[in-house]
């Protein structure tokens, strides 16, 4: 005689209750894939179709290589602005060709392009009259970044902007976190001719608030989610990127133009 088992209610029901709950499990599982699927899908299909330039370097996120965007409704290059009153561009304001930097001043690699490539920059095409750079504030990382932007800009309203640039600049590449008001106050007290009280003054300036808080709203809506970036003409360039590489696009733009 062969031995049958047979299952009591109580163990019928114990299997039963863990058969559900395992299938709610594969359930919610299945469920948080779709999910996750649509997801990238639609986050490839933005990026695919997107018109503005594409960051792909964050302030804590080495240098990436320059990627090229083209845009049918609104070209990067209707980007330039070419006013001659704006004290946060330099060089000719006919300049052949312009470079846009969107970046905030607490970043550590803004401060490397600053430090390491601006300079061969301004020496090899701005002061050449072949290069013209204009400067957008893209506060990405925190309070202390717009809190310098707009510092930078108080320095502007003297038309100082750009030795302050270089003295900040200065600053977070030697690895410096102190952002306190004294502190920018202090960094212009270190430029020459530039009147600290009037300064100090400009720091709660309303207007120079408002612009800075709108230029970080129009970088954001371009989709600068990371700094350093710069556009020039079409072409967009990620992070801070070697001489040559600036160099390279330059040539081009300028040899296209015959001004090489």
């Amino acid at each position: 005689m062969s031995e049958r088992t047979t299952s009591t209610p109580s163990a019928t029901k114990t299997r039963t209750g863990t058969e559900q709950s395992r299938s709610r499990t594969v359930r919610l599982i299945t469920v948080s894939l779709g999910i996750l699927v649509v997801a990238v899908v639609g986050i490839l299909a933005q990026r695919s179709q997107q018109t503005g330039p594409q960051p792909h370097t964050s302030a804590a996120t080495p240098a990436a290589t320059p990627t090229t965007t083209t845009s049918q409704s609104r070209p990067l290059a209707q980007l330039v602005r070419r006013d001659p009153d704006d004290p946060a561009a330099v060089g000719p304001v006919e300049a052949p060709v312009v470079l846009i930097e969107y970046a905030d001043f607490t970043c550590k690699y803004c401060a490397a392009f600053a430090e390491q490539t601006l300079p061969a920059l301004l020496a090899q095409y701005v002061e050449q009259g072949k290069l013209r750079i204009e400067w957008r504030d893209a506060p990405v990382l925190s309070q202390h970044s717009v809190n310098t932007a707009i510092a930078a800009r108080a320095a502007a309203r003297q038309n100082l902007f750009w030795q302050y640039y270089e003295a900040l600049y200065a600053r977070t590449f030697a690895g410096n976190s102190d952002w306190s008001r004294k502190e920018l106050i202090d960094i212009a007290a270190s430029i020459d001719k530039l009147d600290v009280p009037a300064f100090t003054k400009a720091l709660d300036d309303p207007a120079i608030v408002q612009f800075v808080q709108k230029e970080a709203r129009t970088s954001a809506a371009l989709g600068v989610t990371g700094t350093p970036m710069f556009v020039l003409g079409e072409e967009v360039v990620n992070g801070a990127q070697p001489i040559e590489v600036f160099r390279q696009l330059i040539d081009a733009q300028l040899a296209t133009t015959g001004k090489g």
